[in-house]
């Protein structure tokens, strides 16, 4: 299997993080903190040459001064913070973030534990082969299921189901189930509210994109796409 190469996944890291953290200044107070913090993180950006690896959109929100953010670009730097958790795991510089599990709460964790807005360590290494696929399957399994029960397909034992659908790699590993179907915030799905369901979906989207890109198994490249979802 051919993969991304760590160099290439280490600059995505750092460009997801300095599109998040672009969207956070805009909510900085008072005014002239945002504009120091503007200029701080674009200096940073170009003395450490992220700007290369930016498609025009990420480069239009970097560039954005503070204040003139579109409700667009705010969605889209906004879920950027997916694809930094999932690099940042496959780096081995952040823990293994279950299906489920908020990454936004954790946002200055991960920020801290990749030294974002200070100098970019020169070694880092991907984790080995088996691990990035067990993660894929799990956020594919996920997907999946929640892909379904938009459709309003109904399963009583997404168990035996994820064990015979061997073409399309499911896994029940690293997948919890509450009465033999997927298991969500420690609930069932139908017990989660729409708002829930869609934010839950965008963010496995966004990580299965990004595990995606780094086994290098779909055409998206965030050096040359759109990253919204």
């Amino acid at each position: 299997m051919t993969m991304q190469c760590a160099s290439h996944v280490k600059q995505r890291l750092y460009v997801a993080l300095s599109v998040t953290y672009r969207c956070d200044i805009e909510l900085f107070e008072p005014e002239e903190l945002r504009r120091q913090q503007w200029n701080r993180l674009c200096h940073w950006i170009d003395a450490t040459g992220l700007r290369a690896g930016m498609n025009g959109k990420e480069r239009m929100i970097i560039d954005a001064v503070p204040g003139a953010l579109t409700r667009d670009q705010a969605i889209i730097a906004s879920w950027a913070i997916e694809c930094a958790g999932v690099c940042a795991w496959a780096l081995q510089h952040y823990r293994w973030l279950k299906y489920d599990e908020p990454i936004d709460r954790w946002e200055y964790d991960l920020a801290k534990a990749a030294l974002f807005l200070k100098e970019i360590p020169t070694e880092m290494a991907l984790r080995d082969e088996g691990e990035l696929v067990a993660y894929q399957q799990m956020v594919r399994t996920c997907l999946w299921r929640l892909r379904e029960y938009d459709r309003g397909r109904i399963h009583h034992d997404l168990k035996d189901i994820v064990a015979r659908m061997k073409s399309i790699e499911l896994s029940a590993a690293n997948i919890e189930f509450i009465d033999r179907d997927l298991s969500v915030y420690g609930r069932t799905i139908d017990a989660l509210g729409k708002d829930e369901l869609d934010s839950l979906y965008c963010s496995v989207q966004e990580r299965f994109k990004a595990i995606n890109w780094i086994l290098d198994e779909d055409e998206t490249d965030y050096h040359e796409t759109d990253v919204d979802t």
